[in-house]
């Protein structure tokens, strides 16, 4: 299990796993995304029952 981890890392900042953490039977469970795009879906996500995270799970 991985856990996110950021305190106001800058707008460009990629947030993603660790290269090393990923291969062929440990594939990602989230795309990379700049940190840019998770503060504009959090901030604009409303009433949605939907996580910023789980915007963010990739499709293996």
């Amino acid at each position: 299990m991985s856990i996110p981890t950021f305190y106001c890392p800058s707008p460009d900042a990629l947030i993603g796993p660790a290269p090393q953490l990923i291969d062929i039977d440990h594939p990602a469970q989230y795309t990379n995304y700049a940190y840019s795009e998770y503060y504009h879906n959090f901030w604009n996500r409303g009433l949605s029952k939907t996580t910023c995270v789980d915007m963010f799970k990739a499709s293996n």
